[in-house]
C-alpha cells in the first residue's frame, strides 16, 4: 500500500473522530446533569429540613401527616447528613454512566463505520455499526461507574495525578468499547493490539485534559468524573475521540499494510 492511501485511511478515521468529537461535546453539555438529587431528600442541617418540609408541603408534594412525620427527623443530624451524602453519590454515578456512554455510543458508531468504509465492506460497515451502539453503549456506562468509583478511592496524593488517574480509569474502559467493534470489523486476529492502542489513546487522553484544562479552564472544575463548565467538557470528549481516532486509526491502517 502507498503511503497516500495509508494516509488517507487515517484521514478517514480523524475525520470520525472529529465528528464524534463535536457530538459527544453537545450531548455532553445537554445531559451531564440529566439526573437530579430528588427533592424530597432531607438538606444537610435541621434548620434546612424543616425550610425544605414546609415547602414541600406548601406546594402539595407531601400531606400534613408525611410532614409532622419528616419534622421528627430533623433531630438526627447523621441520619439526614448520611441520606443526602448517599442520594449525593448515586446521582453522581447515574449522571457519570449517562455521560460515558452517549460518548462511547458516539465514538464507537462513527470509528465502528469508519472502519468499514475503510475496509470497503458493507459487512464490516454494518459490523462496526451494530457493534459500536452496543459495546460503546454498555462500555461507555462502565467507564463512567468506573471513573466515578475512582473518584472515591483516589483521594490522597497529587490532586493533578488524581485527576489524570480516575480520567484514564474511565476513558480506558470507554476506548476498549470502542476498540473492539473497530477490532472485528477490521480484523478479529488483531483486536489484542486495537486493545492496546485503546489503553494508550485513554491515558493520553486523561493527561492532556489534565494538564490542559488547568491552562485554559482554570476556574473551572476539572477533578470530577465529568469535569465542570462547558469549555472544560468540550475540551474532555474532543481530546477523548481524536486521540481514540487517531491511534485505532494507526492500527487499522497497519492491518491494511499487512494485507
Amino acid at each position: 500500500m502507498t503511503s497516500e492511501r495509508a494516509g488517507g485511511r487515517l484521514l478517514v478515521f480523524l475525520g470520525a473522530g472529529v465528528v464524534a468529537a463535536a457530538l459527544s461535546s453537545v450531548a455532553v453539555n445537554q445531559y451531564a446533569d440529566h439526573f437530579e438529587i430528588p427533592a424530597r431528600v432531607i438538606p444537610q442541617d435541621e434548620a434546612d429540613h424543616q425550610t425544605r418540609v414546609k415547602d414541600l408541603l406548601d406546594a402539595g408534594e407531601i400531606t400534613g401527616n408525611e410532614a409532622m412525620g419528616m419534622s421528627f427527623l430533623g433531630s438526627n443530624i447523621d441520619e439526614i447528613k448520611a441520606e443526602r451524602i448517599a442520594a449525593t453519590e448515586q446521582t453522581e454515578y447515574r449522571n457519570s454512566a449517562l455521560s460515558y456512554a452517549l460518548v462511547g455510543l458516539l465514538v464507537a458508531t462513527s470509528l465502528g463505520l469508519a472502519a468499514g468504509v475503510v475496509k470497503k465492506s458493507v459487512a464490516a460497515t454494518l459490523c462496526g455499526l451494530l457493534l459500536g451502539i452496543v459495546l460503546g453503549t454498555g462500555l461507555g456506562a462502565a467507564g463512567g461507574i468506573t471513573a466515578t468509583f475512582a473518584e472515591g478511592v483516589l483521594n490522597r496524593g497529587d490532586p493533578m495525578l488524581l485527576t489524570i488517574a480516575m480520567h484514564a480509569a474511565g476513558w480506558i474502559v470507554v476506548a476498549l468499547g470502542v476498540a473492539l467493534p473497530v477490532g472485528l470489523a477490521t480484523r478479529a486476529s488483531w483486536i489484542p493490539k486495537f486493545m492496546l492502542a485503546a489503553v494508550i489513546s485513554g491515558v493520553l487522553a486523561a493527561v492532556l485534559f489534565s494538564i490542559g484544562a488547568g491552562f485554559l479552564f482554570p476556574s473551572e472544575m476539572a477533578d470530577r468524573p465529568v469535569p465542570e463548565g462547558t469549555g472544560n467538557r468540550i475540551l474532555w470528549t474532543a481530546l477523548f475521540a481524536v486521540a481514540t481516532a487517531f491511534f485505532l486509526g494507526r492500527t487499522a491502517t497497519s492491518v491494511a499494510v499487512s494485507e
